[in-house]
């Protein structure tokens, strides 16, 4: 289940991080935004590159991926549909320090960083809407380290799957259209780990699984069984 379908001009002008600019500046992006789908993965932005367009999601999934010190590839947090990626990283074209991949069947909206900055330049209220995204994505980093580092097997589990849905719209929350192995990922786990977890998750009646996707039977039993310990 995905986003259902709005005109470019309409997304734009109802996003948050966009809020404080004209009509003449908001038509502007509408105007250089391009709709595009990927079937399978593919890398977005590359190790050291730069962010070279604004992406919003419309359908599926973006993460990230980095290798530590030891050579171990680990995930970050999985955005879903609904979420503008990266905002600072387009305003502030440093060189990216980890890789950005679309999962299967995503949809995204591009718009070139070069518009994006220029409309900064003229309105400087998008640096301050970018400030606002970035302490988001840090309060997001925070929960995940804390959930990897406290949380045992299931309940860091359900932590994950809750944190996920919580950064989307309501009304699509009973759907996380990710793979078992993405989240997994994120968390740093085996694709065999996280299956027995999920399993009991699924045994507990909090969530259904699919082929490909995660169905949430239960979302107020699933956020009480993140804050449980036991």
């Amino acid at each position: 289940m995905g986003m259902a379908e709005k005109s470019i001009y309409e997304i734009i002008t109802t996003s948050s991080i966009f809020d404080g600019l004209t009509v003449a500046q908001l038509q502007r992006l509408s105007d250089f935004a391009v709709r595009k789908t990927f079937p399978k993965p593919v890398c977005l932005v590359d190790l050291g590159q730069t962010w070279k367009s604004l992406y919003f999601i419309e359908k599926g999934f973006v993460s990230t991926s980095f290798n530590m010190n030891d050579g171990r590839e680990v995930g970050g947090f999985p955005l879903r549909e609904g979420n503008w990626v990266y905002l600072p990283g387009v305003l502030l074209p440093n060189e990216a320090a980890l890789e950005v991949w679309t999962g299967r069947s995503t949809r995204l909206i591009s718009i070139p960083g070069t518009i994006v900055r220029t409309i900064a330049e003229e309105n400087p209220v998008l640096y301050k809407n970018a400030l606002s995204y970035q302490n988001r994505v840090f309060r997001l980093a925070h929960f995940l380290i804390w959930n990897i580092a406290t949380c045992d097997g299931p309940q860091k589990v359900g932590r994950q799957l809750q944190l996920i849905s919580s950064m989307t719209d309501s009304r699509y929350r009973e759907c996380l259209p990710l793979s078992q192995e993405a989240i997994a990922k994120s968390l740093g786990m085996s694709r065999q780990t996280f299956s027995r977890h999920i399993k009991k998750l699924a045994a507990l009646g909090v969530i259904n699984i699919g082929y490909g996707k995660i169905y949430i039977v239960d979302y107020d039993r699933l956020k009480a069984f993140w804050g449980t310990t036991g």
